[in-house]
C-alpha cells in the first residue's frame, strides 16, 4: 500500500469515518445508559423514600388501631361492669318480690290451714 495512491487515502478515509461512527455511536450509548441509570438511582431513592413514608404511615396505623382497640375493650369492660350492676339489683329486686310472694302465699296457706282444722274441730 503506497500512502500516496489516492484509492488508499479513500480507503483510510471511509475507516477512519467508520471508526468515528462507531466511536460516537458507542458514546451515544454509553450517554443513554448512564442517563438510565441515573433516572433509575432518583427512581430508586424516591421509592425508597416513599417507602419509608408509608413504614412511618403503617406505624401510625397500627398504634391508632392498637388505641382503638384498648378504648373499645376498656369501654366494652365498663359495659359489662355496668351490665353487671344492672343483673345484680335486678336479681335482688326479683328476689324480693318472690320472698314477698312467697310470705303471701305462706300466709295464705296458713289461714287455709287455720280454717280447715277450725272447720274440724267442730
Amino acid at each position: 500500500m503506497d500512502p500516496t495512491h489516492p484509492q488508499d487515502w479513500w480507503q483510510y478515509g471511509v475507516l477512519g469515518a467508520v471508526t468515528l461512527i462507531f466511536a460516537l455511536v458507542i458514546r451515544f450509548l454509553f450517554g443513554r445508559y448512564e442517563k438510565r441509570i441515573e433516572t433509575g438511582e432518583v427512581e430508586r431513592k424516591a421509592m425508597d423514600t416513599e417507602r419509608a413514608q408509608w413504614a412511618i404511615r403503617e406505624q401510625q396505623l397500627k398504634l391508632e388501631l392498637e388505641q382503638r382497640v384498648v378504648t373499645i375493650m376498656r369501654e366494652a369492660r365498663d359495659h359489662e361492669d355496668q351490665v353487671r350492676k344492672e343483673n345484680t339489683a335486678l336479681i335482688a329486686k326479683m328476689s324480693e318480690e318472690q320472698r314477698r310472694a312467697m310470705d303471701a302465699v305462706l300466709q295464705m296457706l296458713q289461714r287455709f290451714q287455720d280454717r280447715v282444722i277450725e272447720e274440724h274441730k267442730d
